[in-house]
């Protein structure tokens, strides 16, 4: 009997481990990884800054069904950004004006949007939109004002977000530095 109950009580403490909460995985952080090159803007005389709509503050990866809920965003669970959005691409904006020189220009990036949208279940692109005013620092007057708007096909999952959100962002700096060196040029003729 002596044995049956030290069996036993062996039994409830080991069966016992299991039922103990785990813990949640921590969730995986993402960056947008190696920078493409831009020479286009390497010495530009501009001073970059970049902002966000206040949804965008968080490091959310975010995604929208848009063939049944298109009003409903949403985020994925177990993924995150390792920063808000908005300072990923600052991060990425500071390497490509690398080597400028301090100058009278500032170029002002708002993001609008930043998100992996879904026409199906099986078609995905990551869409990027951003307000992006060049500023004279000396008179303080908007140069330019231009609206970028980036989609990037993308596979249907987390992986795809991040990876297509990094070749978005490579397209919208390009898309960036020339815009930014034709209106630098326009403003050194008048």
């Amino acid at each position: 009997m002596k044995t049956i109950l030290c069996v036993l009580a062996a039994v409830v403490l080991l069966g016992g481990c299991n039922i103990l909460p785990t813990s949640p995985p921590l969730p995986a952080s993402h960056d947008f990884g190696p920078a493409a090159t831009i020479p286009a803007m390497a010495g530009a005389p501009v001073e970059a800054t970049v902002s966000a709509s206040s949804w965008l503050d968080g490091t959310a990866i975010y995604y929208r069904l848009l063939y049944s809920s298109p009003t409903r965003l949403r985020e994925y669970a177990d993924n995150r950004w390792l920063a808000p959005p908005a300072e990923l691409l600052q991060a990425r904006l500071q390497a490509a004006f690398a080597g400028g020189r301090a100058g009278g220009y500032r170029l002002r990036v708002t993001l609008l949007d930043f998100e992996q949208e879904f026409a199906s279940a099986q078609s995905a692109q990551v869409s990027v939109r951003a307000v992006v005013e060049l500023q004279d620092l000396a008179s303080g007057a908007t140069v330019a004002q231009h609206l970028f708007t980036v989609s990037v096909p993308t596979s249907p999952d987390v992986q795809g977000a991040v990876q297509g959100a990094s070749r978005a962002a490579d397209e919208l700096l390009a898309q960036l530095a020339q815009w930014t060196q034709t209106q630098l040029a326009g403003a050194k003729r008048k």
